[in-house]
């Protein structure tokens, strides 16, 4: 009895240690993070929560939800009213988002001009000058554009990137709370994003996660227009023109 005792105890001690590890890698169920009112230029008005575990954008401009998580950190769309969702690699919803919104790559040295504080918040101010038009030309007027980011420890970069893929930016600058564009020289500079409201608070993991049981789409307009076969009608009407 005591050698069979003896014999079991290793593979109950093996397995005590995998629970152990799965529960540490699972982590709490809440973790601190922040809870956002944006305004922006492709997102429109929209909630957007972050912590450690992942992002999620509920933006009513475009009527889905965006969530990205650890640890893939991939970015998925939804839409509650269609139940369907798309899904896209960090690198490949940075390109969609790009190409859709008419952005090119390849930005000007950034350069840190100051720092400030935006709804309780500490952010570094950053700029650049962009002189250059899609085509390689240079612009009578190049656009100067100063982006206000917050480097949080609550803030993963991966986190980070989803939002600033929407204008273009590298996420090691961290989470742009505020970005405006102008003319050099002009008085007024345009808003592109700007953070309403921030506070601190524990948010589940589960926000993170896309809902069960939605269909796949072919690409985020699919998402937003609800269907499919009324995107292939769209393409198809464009090409016979």
């Amino acid at each position: 009895m005591m050698l069979r005792q003896f014999y079991r105890a290793p593979a109950f001690l093996a397995w005590a240690l995998i629970l152990t590890f799965s529960a540490a890698w699972a982590g709490p169920a809440k973790q601190s993070g922040l809870i956002m009112e944006v305004e922006s230029d492709y997102f429109g008005n929209s909630i957007m929560k972050v912590s450690k575990d992942g992002i999620r954008i509920d933006s009513k401009k475009l009527g889905i939800t965006i969530v990205s998580h650890a640890p893939e950190w991939s970015v998925i769309a939804f839409n509650e009213r269609s139940k369907s969702y798309y899904e896209a690699t960090l690198e490949e919803w940075k390109k969609r988002v790009a190409s859709r919104a008419g952005m090119k790559h390849g930005k000007q040295e950034i350069k840190l001009t100051g720092t400030a504080k935006i709804e309780g918040q500490k952010v570094k101010v950053y700029r650049w000058v962009d002189d250059r038009t899609r085509s390689g030309r240079k612009k009578p007027n190049p656009v100067v554009t100063d982006m206000y980011a917050m480097q949080s420890l609550l803030v993963p970069k991966q986190a980070a990137a989803v939002i600033a893929s929407a204008s273009d930016l590298p996420p090691d600058f961290g989470l742009p709370m505020r970005i405006t564009r102008a003319p050099q020289g002009a008085k007024k500079a345009s808003m592109v994003l700007d953070t309403l409201k921030c506070r601190e608070g524990a948010i589940a993991k589960t926000v993170f996660f896309q809902p069960k049981g939605f269909k796949r789409v072919s690409s985020e307009v699919a998402l937003i227009m609800e269907d499919d076969d009324e995107v292939g009608d769209l393409m198809d009407g464009l090409k016979t023109k």
